[in-house]
């Protein structure tokens, strides 16, 4: 279930990146689910990475993000530089994403200057509005 949750939460945020490109005053072209590379000893796997030309961000998502997870985007960041050299003039920001955030989540991540994304309940998408009733 907890795996299930993880894609629940990375689904949303991706097609939430999709639709609103811009945060933070920067626009980013590029969006990128699940990369994962492996270089010698490093390997590493990123939810979602924002790219434009010059700024990139990388998002860590969990369903719920505890505090202690974090930090876990430092070591990101520093694994993305090795593992990606093409990308190493770019500036890189890290973020957090969860669909439950607790303040203390939210503190720690403004502590290291992260983004910090979450969701706020409207968001509600009809697929299908060809309904039958049933009556007694």
């Amino acid at each position: 279930m907890g795996n299930n949750n993880g894609h629940v939460a990375e689904n949303f945020f991706y097609n939430s990146f999709v639709k609103h490109r811009s945060f933070g005053g920067y626009v980013f072209d590029f969006i990128d689910k699940n990369l994962e590379r492996t270089y010698k000893d490093i390997r590493d796997e990123f939810d979602i990475i924002l790219t434009n030309s010059d700024f990139m961000v990388i998002v860590e998502v969990k369903y719920n993000f505890h505090p202690e997870d974090v930090k876990t985007v430092l070591k990101k960041i520093r694994n993305f530089r090795i593992l990606f050299p093409n990308y190493k003039d770019y500036t890189i920001f890290g973020a957090i994403a969860g669909m439950a955030m607790p303040q203390k989540t939210i503190e720690q991540a403004k502590k290291y200057g992260f983004f910090v994304f979450t969701q706020d309940g409207t968001n509600l998408k009809i697929l299908n509005d060809q309904v039958v009733a049933y009556n007694k």
